[in-house]
């Protein structure tokens, strides 16, 4: 097999002189500079890329570049290929085979999905809404998911091949635009308006500024994720999030009823309080995030057998839903209930929380920005916050004042929860006008078409860019 090295300038003479590239295994050289091209070095010609068979290129150019080089090699038709590689001054080589993967190169457009983590996923939602064609896109748009837990090479294929790319976590580095949805509406402090931020060495704002499109629930949620990320609003979408458009269209209480046989018949009350962030130093594990473990006692004389028995009374269905962190801590509660569940993320599979969501008459939450998304179903809403000074304290909070923001009862006994819950699902509402004054502060749209928006928006700026075939690398 041949070999040609792609990148003929500095970093080419260092990974030469360090050792790592050896000349006398080259065969070619090539270079985008319009200008090298038939002249000689190393006593080599320089070429123009093209395709030779039976060929493998080494890729000898800083690591901004070496995604829109790769870029430019598969669409030529390599598939054998290597990277040069420096750090703190040790070059090395990494040998990458691409030939397993492919799209179809009809596509216009690719489009990847970034799926990291189900649970919240507005991933899992865009595929549950082009999996069963409640959007469909024009020819020469192809959208393709790929997993949170993928191989190098399968990363650094997709990430240099996408034309737009779709996520919910930070740090990835891609050739095309890269689209951010996020997971939450802010009620607890991010980013630069969290108490603990410190600005010197966080690379936030900079993680944050390189995404092309943020999704956006509407004015509100832009201005406070400008605040949080020091982002410019032009780079958000108001599209609304597609994670919601499954409230919408999925069956929830069915859904629930296939791995939790109990519910059936039953109104669901669900529980779902945040995270909480511990800190680790030096072996220690410092709470970080209010109380460590007061969010599953929030209700002063919490008893299970009392939770167990309201339930059965009240034809109730109870269901814990936790961080994967957390849901150890009352594992043991619902082995043996026919009353109480715990819903886990293994349980989901490959499911998203939000087909589920829907099946819940009743919500109660902390901080938790999922009240914000259940606003959408114009259903009661309970609130507890036995920790809220600790909680603001070491976190913060990024609005107020809370009893506006929060339109249901804050509840801190089980007295009061149990009467709350009873006013809730025997339709005595007393918080629906408040529900209703602030949806249209959070959702600009109200609709499950969230997904269709931000398609339209890809296919609208995808035209009015043009997609361009060869990507000329500086070097």
């Amino acid at each position: 097999m041949k070999q040609y090295l792609f990148g003929i300038a500095w970093f080419c003479d260092e990974a030469i002189s360090n050792g790592v590239v050896s000349l006398e295994r080259i065969d070619g050289l090539f270079d985008n500079d319009t200008a090298k091209a038939g002249q000689e070095k190393y006593g080599i010609y320089i070429e123009q890329p093209c395709f030779y068979e039976n060929t493998r290129v080494i890729i000898t150019m800083p690591s901004q570049h070496h995604l829109s080089a790769l870029r430019q090699l598969l669409h030529l038709g390599y598939s054998e290929i290597t990277i040069i590689y420096e750090h703190a001054g040790v070059y090395e080589e990494r040998q990458y085979d691409f030939s397993p993967y492919h799209y179809g190169k009809e596509a216009d457009c690719l489009i990847v999905l970034y799926l990291q983590h189900r649970s919240y996923s507005g991933i899992s939602a865009i595929e549950y809404m082009l999996r069963n064609q409640h959007i469909t896109l024009p020819s020469g748009f192809q959208v393709i998911t790929m997993g949170g837990k993928q191989n190098e090479t399968e990363y650094y294929y997709y990430a240099a091949m996408a034309d737009y790319f779709i996520t919910e976590r930070d740090g990835l580095q891609v050739y095309g635009k890269l689209i951010q949805l996020w997971h939450g509406f802010p009620l607890k402090a991010l980013g630069h308006m969290m108490k603990r931020f410190h600005s010197e060495g966080n690379s936030t704002t900079n993680l944050w500024q390189r995404y092309d499109y943020i999704a956006s629930y509407g004015q509100i949620y832009t201005n406070f994720m400008c605040a949080c990320y020091g982002t410019p609003s032009s780079q958000y979408w108001t599209t609304g999030m597609p994670r919601n458009d499954l409230l919408f269209v999925t069956d929830g209480k069915q859904n629930l009823q296939k791995i939790m046989p109990d519910s059936a018949g039953r109104k669901i009350v669900l529980y779902m309080p945040t995270f909480r962030e511990m800190e680790h130093k030096n072996d220690l594990h410092l709470q970080v995030d209010g109380d460590a473990d007061g969010y599953l006692f929030y209700w002063e004389d919490f008893h299970l057998k009392r939770l167990e028995e309201f339930c059965r009374r009240n034809h109730l269905y109870f269901i814990f839903k936790l961080h994967p962190s957390d849901a150890s801590k009352v594992k043991t509660w619902w082995t043996s209930s026919d009353c109480i569940g715990i819903l886990t993320d293994e349980m989901l599979a490959d499911q998203c929380l939000y087909e589920y969501l829907n099946a819940a008459d009743v919500l109660i939450t902390d901080y938790s920005s999922v009240y914000f998304d259940y606003l959408l179903l114009d259903r009661p809403i309970i609130f507890t916050d036995k920790d809220i000074n600790c909680y603001a304290e070491q976190r913060g909070l990024i609005l107020e004042p809370l009893a506006f923001w929060r339109p249901g009862a804050v509840v801190h006994t089980i007295d009061r929860l149990e009467n709350e819950i009873v006013n809730a699902v025997s339709g005595k509402d007393f918080y629906q006008e408040k529900r209703r004054t602030l949806l249209p502060l959070i959702h600009r749209y109200q609709d499950g078409d969230s997904t269709k928006r931000l398609f339209k928006a890809i296919v609208k700026d995808a035209k009015s860019v043009g997609e361009e075939e060869t990507c000329d690398v500086p070097v």
